[in-house]
C-alpha cells in the first residue's frame, strides 16, 4: 500500500503527530515513527521498510530536524531510492535545508497553516488516485485473464 512517510526529529513530534493526523483524515495512510513502529520491532529494519514502501516523504523542516543525524540518513534514504520528497518549513528558510534536500520545492508552514494543508490534501488526493488506478488495472489484468481461459477452452 501506498503510504506517506514522516521525518522529523523527536524534538517536533506533535508538529508531525499534527500533520499525521491531518493526512490520516483525508483517508492516507502514514507512517511516523516512533508512534507507528510495533512494540518489539527493530526500528532501524522498521524504517527502512516503511521508506521503501512509501511513495511521498514529508520532511518537517526545521533546526532540530536538519540537524539530526537519523533524519538526514531518512532523507538520503529517500533520494536513494527516487521517492518524492516535500519539505515542510517550519521556521527556516530553503537554503537551510540539508544537502540535496534543498533541490527540491518546499511548503512553508504559516501561522495559519492553510499552505500545509493544501499540499497535503494534494498529496492525500494523488495517492487516492493513484490507488484507484492501480485498483483498476488489477481488475482489467483480470478481465483480459479470464477472458483467455474461456477461448483457450
Amino acid at each position: 500500500m501506498k503510504q506517506v512517510f514522516i521525518s522529523h526529529s523527536t524534538k517536533d513530534y506533535e508538529l508531525a503527530k499534527e500533520l499525521k493526523d491531518h493526512l490520516e483524515g483525508h483517508g492516507t495512510s502514514v507512517f511516523m515513527a516512533p508512534s507507528s513502529i510495533p512494540p518489539g520491532a527493530k526500528w532501524n529494519n522498521e524504517i527502512l521498510t516503511r521508506l521503501r514502501e512509501s511513495s511521498v516523504v514529508l520532511l518537517v523542516a526545521t533546526k532540530d530536524s536538519c540537524e539530526s543525524k537519523f533524519v538526514n540518513q531518512e532523507i538520503g534514504g529517500s533520494l536513494a531510492m527516487d521517492k518524492k520528497l516535500v519539505p515542510i518549513l517550519c521556521g527556516i528558510t530553503p537554503e537551510e535545508l540539508p544537502g540535496w534536500a534543498k533541490e527540491f520545492q518546499a511548503v512553508e508552514m504559516k501561522e495559519d497553516r492553510a499552505s500545509v494543508r493544501a499540499a497535503l490534501k494534494s498529496i492525500a488526493d494523488k495517492l487516492k488516485i493513484d490507488r484507484l488506478i492501480g485498483f483498476l488495472l488489477f481488475i482489467s489484468l483480470i478481465w483480459v485473464i479470464v477472458r483467455l481461459c474461456k477461448k483457450k477452452n
